[in-house]
């Protein structure tokens, strides 16, 4: 049975809750946690919601009036040459952009693809795999967002992040928890030393982005033999900005240089201020929802955008053993601080 497949079961044993094997849309009782001083309440929106794949039925045709809204915007942006390339949608109709999931990849050059393509408006492309919805930053440099985990798995695997830390702290042993495991970060922890984590949520994580990749990208063969880099992966990543707290509100320009990386955020958007993931290739700072993963290749140049409050909680992955076949061609020169406000909202 596939990891998309799986239900969670739970099984109460003396008064506990215990949580069956990963699951995308795993539920667990509310609980206050440790980890930061928020109260998750009773009840989410998010609880057991899942999002229907869109029908198959063929888009709907445009109205008249939209045309000549797009048509004038086009000429403002354009100029009024380029409206001879757009065709009339009464003789020919708007062709579908066909996803890569498909097979063949967009068609710019397409003239009754070019406002939908070239739109700043317009919507990002998105498919599902699996059930799950699968967001297209950019096909040519790999870029997706998998929406992948509740909010109420999210909160379990913080939960038992912060049992852990707080075991630790009350045995009093020297084992370490949160600490610098890489060059730019301060607060990591490898989600192998907390028990229970890789086998019901991480391992699980892994498979499906693995799965996801190849349904994209083609070479199954291949993708199957990403694995973590080290025993540090994945690991746990905590960047906060709170009275009290040890600081640590961001990670500066950098590349991975592993084969392809991943994070998934598990603190909810209200949590914190500020944040996201700027892509210099992109010129833009993906900003993720809860549960949602982003997917990229590890030589592109990035940054964790500093948080100007609260907590903003990851899980990341460098992955190694299948080349991509992406390499970033943005440049320092060419890079301006202000593209770090080209926020753009996965939904």
């Amino acid at each position: 049975m596939s990891h998309s497949a799986k239900k969670t079961t739970e099984e109460s044993t003396n008064g506990q809750t215990n949580v069956g094997s990963y699951s995308p849309n795993n539920s667990t009782s509310a609980f206050t946690s440790r980890w930061f001083p928020f109260n998750f309440g009773s009840k989410t929106k998010s609880e057991a919601l899942e999002v229907p794949p869109p029908p198959s039925s063929p888009t709907p045709s445009i109205s008249e009036d939209m045309d000549e809204i797009m048509k004038s915007v086009v000429s403002e942006a354009l100029g009024d040459n380029v409206l001879a390339e757009i065709p009339n949608r009464d003789s020919k109709p708007l062709q579908q952009a066909r996803s890569p999931l498909k097979g063949a990849p967009i068609d710019k050059e397409n003239s009754s693809l070019r406002c939908l393509v070239e739109n700043p408006h317009s919507q990002l492309e998105s498919l599902y795999v699996d059930g799950k919805k699968v967001t297209i930053i950019s096909e040519e440099l790999k870029v997706f967002v998998i929406d992948l985990l509740s909010k109420e798995t999210c909160d379990r695997i913080r939960s038992m992040t912060d049992d852990h830390v707080r075991e630790v702290k009350e045995a009093g042993s020297n084992q370490p928890t949160w600490r610098t495991l890489y060059t730019y970060t301060k607060q990591d922890l490898p989600c192998s030393e907390v028990k229970n984590l890789e086998a019901q949520f991480t391992d699980g994580i892994m498979a499906d982005v693995k799965k996801v990749y190849a349904s994209l990208f083609g070479n199954a063969k291949e993708v199957s033999k990403l694995r973590a880099r080290s025993w540090k992966e994945p690991h746990l990543l905590l960047y906060q900005n709170m009275e009290g707290k040890p600081l640590h509100t961001g990670v500066e320009m950098h590349y991975d240089g592993c084969s392809l990386t991943w994070n998934c955020l598990l603190s909810s958007n209200d949590e914190f201020t500020g944040g996201g993931t700027y892509i210099r290739a992109l010129k833009k700072t993906v900003m993720l929802k809860q549960g949602q993963v982003l997917v990229h290749p590890g030589d592109l140049y990035h940054m964790g955008c500093d948080i100007t409050s609260g907590v903003r909680a990851l899980i990341v992955c460098f992955m190694d053993g299948f080349d991509p076949e992406v390499r970033d061609p943005s440049s320092s020169k060419t890079d301006r601080v202000e593209y770090q406000s080209n926020l753009l909202f996965v939904e």
